[in-house]
């Protein structure tokens, strides 16, 4: 297995050819279930239309933590396979781990990080920054009480908190700053049409009290690209940027989701449509759906009393004529992650 950081991929290699060997899927049945991901030997094109999938079928990985995966066809293709991870917060809650500080960075793969964490379940956190401030969040961060990234990033959409300490305050609490403005320190300003980020301003009046409100939460990730809202809308426009995707939702059901993808087939706006979709068919319930970094970052570990599951991002694009792919058996090291553990 080839184990780089993102810096070192873009510093000694171009784009690369797509692994050619499809080998079947596994799921070993024994007393811990072993769950394979799919392989995916080239990106599908982007059309999405005559999509099948089925409604996802549950298999307990821990009490209050239950794992599906949905094959995604076009027809008769099979064009990709979402991992989902579903966390019951009276069960489970999040917390991040970071291994940024401006003196020194740590990077590791998500296996690493489980290892390191003890979590149950690790993904990629959000996107974070490249040269003199490589691996700082690129929007504010709290990691057990201690805030790292920028006071305010005027881009954000979403905000995940978990880890309340005062008393009344859901165990996992997901904001969107379309209808929950008061707790993003942001303003509202003329804008172009679309251009979503663009039309907010900090707010030096707001910011301070929803600082003090994230601080209620030990825990908290920023980032934007809501996928999904609660009104059924797909927030990301189109486009033709195909990659691995990591996604964080929250559900109706007062579960927090997690999808991972195994291949590369999904855009933004395209996975919206499925999550949307799934809402329609009644085979899923979410509320709000944020999107994650992408790529070679999308990765997913679980390590449960009863369910073991590994999936690495390898699929990046730029649009259809700028494939930066990675062979299959790449392991991006990464600075942040957000970790799935038990509630004490």
């Amino acid at each position: 297995m080839l184990s780089i950081t993102r810096r070192e991929f873009f510093l000694k290699t171009g784009t690369a050819l797509l692994a050619a060997v499809v080998k079947p899927s596994l799921l070993l049945a024994s007393e811990i279930q072993h769950v394979q991901p799919d392989r995916f030997s080239y990106l599908p094109g982007l059309g999405y239309q005559n999509m099948l999938f089925e409604e996802p079928k549950w298999a307990e990985a821990d009490r209050g933590l239950d794992f599906s995966k949905v094959k995604i066809y076009r027809g008769d293709e099979h064009v990709d396979t979402v991992a989902i991870l579903k966390v019951n917060p009276s069960n489970y809650t999040l917390k991040v781990a970071s291994g940024y500080s401006r003196e020194h960075l740590e990077m590791h793969t998500v296996e690493e990080w489980q290892q390191m964490t003890g979590a149950t379940a690790v993904i990629n956190a959000a996107q974070y920054m490249g040269d003199d401030m490589y691996g700082c969040p690129v929007a504010p961060m709290r990691v057990e009480g201690r805030r790292l990234g920028p006071r305010v990033n005027r881009h954000v959409s979403g905000i995940i908190l978990a880890q309340p300490i005062v008393k009344g305050l859901p165990e996992i609490s997901f904001l969107d700053a379309e209808y929950d403005a008061q707790y993003f320190g942001l303003k509202r300003v003329a804008c172009k049409p679309g251009k979503q980020g663009e039309c907010r301003a900090v707010d030096a009046e707001a910011l301070p009290k929803a600082e003090q409100y994230w601080k209620n939460y030990k825990n908290m990730i920023q980032h934007w690209g809501i996928l999904l809202d609660r009104e059924g809308k797909i927030r990301i426009g189109s486009s033709d940027w195909q990659a691995n995707r990591t996604v964080t939702a929250m559900g109706n059901d007062s579960n927090f989701y997690i999808f991972n993808t195994e291949g590369g087939f999904f855009t933004l706006h395209n996975f919206g449509r499925f999550l949307r979709d799934a809402n329609a068919k009644k085979y899923l319930d979410i509320r709000t759906a944020m999107n994650m970094d992408g790529g070679y970052e999308a990765d997913l570990v679980v390590r449960a009393p009863r369910l073991e599951y590994m999936s690495y991002g390898r699929f990046e694009t730029y649009g259809p004529k700028n494939d930066a792919s990675w062979p299959e058996g790449t392991k991006i090291k990464i600075p942040n992650v957000v970790c799935v553990v038990p509630k004490k």
